[in-house]
């Protein structure tokens, strides 16, 4: 995820919504979908299964690895700044952003999804943006 400005667009939460959001300084919980299911808010068909979730006030940590089946979200602000999305393995495998990283030219559509690919045990995030398939 870029530096800059990461705030501005996304779904907006309240500071307890469901009492599911950690507290800020990078503090992250896990909860189960049925107990916290807004995620794929852009609605894309690139997201597959997802049986977990994990939110996080740090949008600067983001994880290479998780639990299979699984999404973190990052929230800045109390709004959605990214979700990550990992397969049946605990790869990450999409990202979708809700931000257009402060670089507006680079990334005019918001919300947008960024591919993940896996070589040699590293992910690799396309720094070529997409709109979101639907």
């Amino acid at each position: 995820m870029g530096a800059g400005y990461h705030g501005g667009f996304g779904h907006t939460f309240g500071e307890r919504s469901k009492g599911t959001i950690a507290k800020g300084g990078g503090q992250s919980i896990s909860v189960p979908v049925a107990k916290f299911s807004t995620f794929n808010n852009a609605k894309s068909k690139s997201v597959k299964v997802v049986e977990t979730t994990k939110v996080s006030h740090n949008i600067h940590s983001v994880l290479a690895s998780a639990e299979p089946n699984s999404v973190h979200i990052s929230i800045n602000q109390g709004k959605i700044h990214s979700e990550r999305y990992f397969d049946e393995k605990g790869c990450p495998y999409l990202d979708i952003d809700y931000t257009d990283h402060g670089n507006p030219k680079m990334h005019p559509a918001v919300p947008h999804e960024h591919a993940i690919t896996v070589k040699n045990g590293k992910f690799m995030r396309d720094k070529k943006w997409r709109d979101i398939q639907k």
